[in-house]
């Protein structure tokens, strides 16, 4: 396995389980990968949102974690503007700093990009429900349920923050 295919695995590993000892296997992992890889979009996205996992999980496996983030979600998509991952990075941000109306602007333009995409949609939804936009978030977790019928748990979190926004 190359250092970059490891780098993705590790990635999705820490995100599937969310364990701390995952997420620090992951950025090891992905910073190793971007010694020899510098300008790889991928494995930037990828970093910032191990990033934004540290800072959500409270897990301080890096200094500062919080303020890097931006920086390195901005340049993936600056280097692959393309990149659905590097451009849906920007939802949660957005999202966890307040910017309502960046992360819901910022998740139609990443659904744009490819609306058949069940675990982006899913994520968009999330994250523009929980900045108030919950028509969005009810339409973005209701097509993600129809692409995946299968879906985790965790989509009904969606349908619990609608409801408690509707003060039901």
């Amino acid at each position: 396995i190359n250092d970059v295919t490891l780098a993705v695995l590790k990635y999705n590993n820490a995100w599937a389980t969310h364990a701390p000892r995952d997420f620090e296997s992951a950025i090891s992992s992905v910073s190793t990968a971007l010694e020899k890889h510098p300008r790889n979009a991928l494995l930037l996205a990828l970093q910032s949102n191990l990033y934004y996992g540290d800072v959500i999980h409270e897990l301080n496996l890096v200094p500062d974690s919080l303020s890097k983030m931006e920086g390195l979600a901005n340049k993936a998509v600056s280097l692959d503007p393309e990149l659905q991952i590097a451009q849906y990075n920007l939802v949660p941000l957005n999202s966890f700093l307040g910017r309502a109306k960046e992360c819901v602007e910022q998740a139609q333009k990443v659904v744009e990009m490819n609306p058949n995409h069940a675990r982006i949609l899913s994520g968009c939804a999330v994250h523009t429900t929980t900045v108030g936009a919950y028509e969005l978030g009810w339409e973005l977790i209701e097509r993600a349920k129809q692409l995946n019928p299968h879906y985790p748990g965790w989509y009904h979190f969606v349908d619990y923050l609608v409801h408690f926004g509707n003060k039901r």
